[in-house]
């Protein structure tokens, strides 16, 4: 029984011994692998560093040779770039200002009213028809919104369009130095630093600057627009309301001898009490005489103008919408050309023109 106790003590300390002998021969083994791995990692690194050093120099010394041509690339903006642009305001704000020209039928339905009238007659006076007109034209038609999602959609076509215009630089740009899809990778992202994000955002700033130049920052362009043309559809009616007031006095006053007429028979009527009745029965007959006269009026008015004047609010909405068309077209051809110099400045990289610097000396 003490044999087998001292055998089985024995194999005990012989497996424990054998167990750490190899464990740490592995971990040794394991640790000298490490090392040599990182060893030709590094050294595949240098290499690679130093490759990339040698190929951006390369491509730093083939762009001064092409610069002229690399300055052409950039800073030209295609025409159908533009075209592109002007394509997609054309459309939106025609979708914008659509349901602005439902409400015509609406707004002339009440200016042809004895309602419309007086309140057309009484804003004017206190210098707010034009609140009026956005009352009844503009808000039914949701225009400050409409117009909001459609410079929001031009937007976004814009970006699409940069895209495009991204990518056919960085191919002009590669066919010109003459290089693969690698070296183009390097050049566009370390030599120039001109990506397809960096061109969009430099562009996003530039437009938003020069929507402020013209007074529209913070896409109050819907705002300014609703505006103008409501003062300017408020001066024409202003126009035609004092016109027609005018007129419409001559007409009452060569009437008023029949409720003067009408006014005195009321009096005579009355008896004894005249000096009370008859001055009642006068603004009577007044009255009666002056409404009647003006329902006449306006009816007669909408039958002989209704569709001349539905045809000038159409043509003054016509108007502004080229109107806004025009000032969407300058604020961005303005931000293409400043994106242009800001293209240009990327060419103008440093290291490029130190090489041109040192090679003209």
């Amino acid at each position: 029984m003490l044999k087998n106790q001292k055998s089985s003590l024995e194999k005990k300390e012989f497996t424990d011994k054998n167990f750490w002998k190899w464990f740490w021969i592995t971990i040794v083994a394991l640790i000298v692998v490490y090392i040599g791995l990182y060893i030709v990692a590094l050294k595949k690194i240098n290499n690679s560093s130093k490759n990339r050093e040698d190929v951006i120099t390369k491509l730093i010394n083939k762009a001064q040779n092409k610069f002229p041509q690399l300055t052409q690339i950039v800073s030209t903006i295609p025409k159908e770039l533009k075209q592109s642009i002007k394509d997609s305001i054309d459309k939106n704000i025609d979708k914008a200002y659509e349901p602005v020209y439902k409400q015509i039928d609406n707004f002339s339905g009440f200016h042809y009213s004895v309602t419309g009238e007086y309140t057309e007659l009484f804003m004017a006076l206190s210098g707010k028809i034009d609140k009026t007109i956005k009352e009844k034209i503009f808000n039914p038609a949701n225009f400050d919104d409409n117009l909001k999602n459609s410079l929001n959609m031009i937007n976004a076509d814009t970006n699409n369009a940069l895209k495009d215009y991204f990518n056919k630089i960085s191919n002009e740009i590669q066919n010109t130095l003459k290089i693969d899809e690698d070296e183009k990778e390097i050049f566009m992202n370390q030599v120039i630093k001109f990506t397809e994000n960096d061109m969009i955002n430099r562009f996003s700033n530039t437009l938003s600057l020069t929507f402020k130049g013209f007074g529209l920052a913070g896409g109050a362009i819907a705002g300014a627009m609703t505006k103008i043309i409501s003062k300017k559809i408020a001066t024409a009616i202003t126009k035609k309301i004092i016109t027609k007031a005018a007129i419409k006095a001559g007409t009452k006053m060569a009437e008023m001898g029949a409720g003067t007429a009408t006014g005195a028979e009321a009096g005579l009527i009355c008896g004894p009490g005249a000096s009370l009745c008859s001055p009642i029965g006068a603004m009577i007959g007044a009255a009666a005489v002056w409404f009647a006269t003006d329902k006449v009026t306006v009816e007669v008015d909408k039958y002989l103008h209704e569709d001349e004047f539905k045809a000038n609010l159409k043509k003054m909405i016509d108007q502004q919408k080229e109107q806004t068309k025009q000032t969407l077209y300058k604020i961005y051809s303005i931000s293409l050309n400043n994106l242009a110099k800001e293209n240009l400045k990327k060419i103008k990289n440093e290291k490029i023109i130190d090489i041109i610097r040192n090679d003209k000396k």
